[in-house]
């Protein structure tokens, strides 16, 4: 896998990618928390039969943490139009988590015409949401910035296996995974917190319209317990 740094729109980032191009087609991993090396299985794997892709967004990772970065969806969604621009990718097949599902949703409602297909992991159009426990928490001033400080991989395991995870976690990806996510580094916290805090922000303005523009004309699949819960509604 190659790595390589890519500035965009001001931002230094981290891209990952593996395979070769195909007419400017490529499978595109957007991150949530806490950044693209959570990716770095699944780029392997596709990458043997496309070009797959993933980077850091703004504040994530080993991305830059510029101090006038907005952290909303639009702002998020615009980061990602213009990465594809300078990674030279016409035709997009979007795998997404977590916070990247609003942000890839938000371009991709701009943009339809580039989206081939789409595959939601543990996320969504969040129009109507509730809070789930965790999420509380972060929303709450001073209590969210030492919650994410002070994560460690025993709390994690037991948070999840409490959560209706019958499987547990595997070894593998809890390790990495967590140290990641318990990053002491201010910015990082900088970054999730805020649109964790902002119900508003966390859904944008064109996001709602993506799931309708999309189903008719390419493949979508959804995985997670908020796919579980769209099919019992």
């Amino acid at each position: 896998m190659r790595t390589y740094e890519l500035t965009v729109r001001g931002v230094r980032t981290v891209v990952r990618e593996q395979g070769e191009s195909r007419g400017g087609e490529a499978v595109v991993f957007v991150h949530g928390s806490p950044g693209s090396a959570d990716w770095d299985l699944l780029l392997g794997r596709a990458g043997r039969h496309t070009r797959a892709i993933a980077w850091d967004a703004p504040g994530f990772g080993q991305a830059a943490k510029p101090r006038d970065f907005v952290h909303t969806v639009a702002e998020h969604g615009d980061f990602i139009g213009a990465t594809l621009d300078a990674l030279d990718v016409h035709r997009v097949h979007l795998c997404v988590h977590d916070f990247g599902g609003p942000w890839a949703l938000e371009w991709a409602a701009r943009d339809p015409g580039r989206l081939c297909s789409l595959v939601l992991i543990d996320t969504g159009v969040l129009l109507g949401y509730r809070w789930h426990a965790l999420a509380r928490i972060w929303r709450t001033p001073v209590a969210g910035e030492l919650f994410m400080a002070t994560t460690t991989r025993w709390a994690f395991r037991l948070l999840v296996g409490r959560r209706g995870n019958p499987r547990g976690t595997a070894g593998r990806v809890r390790r990495p995974h967590v140290s990641r996510l318990r990053s002491r580094d201010p910015p990082v916290r900088a970054a999730a917190v805020p649109l964790a805090a902002r119900p508003g922000r966390l859904v944008g303005r064109n996001v709602g319209h993506a799931g309708d523009r999309a189903a008719g004309r390419i493949n979508v699949r959804a995985t997670g317990r908020t796919a579980g819960r769209a099919r019992r509604r």
